[in-house]
């Protein structure tokens, strides 16, 4: 299946501790790729929007941060 930079499944689910590791996951892709913008590396914040795209994750940028929803692709 695909993957998320090459490395996380694009089909997780796993709960830990009553969580879902996905959305963790995601945040987790979203905070490199906000220090990738701060750090002028716009390459590497483009890279993580696309490859959140290719699983049917897209981001939403907003000024008090970045959300996150599913699109129809991947439900």
């Amino acid at each position: 299946g695909s993957r998320i930079l090459g490395i996380i499944p694009d089909q997780l689910s796993v709960k830990k501790d009553g969580e879902n590791i996905e959305s963790k996951l995601i945040d987790i892709n979203i905070k490199v790729r906000q220090q990738a913008k701060q750090e002028k590396a716009w390459w590497a914040a483009d890279l993580i929007r696309k490859e959140l795209e290719t699983i049917g994750i897209r981001l939403e940028d907003k000024k008090d941060g970045t959300s996150w929803h599913r699109t129809n692709q991947q439900e």
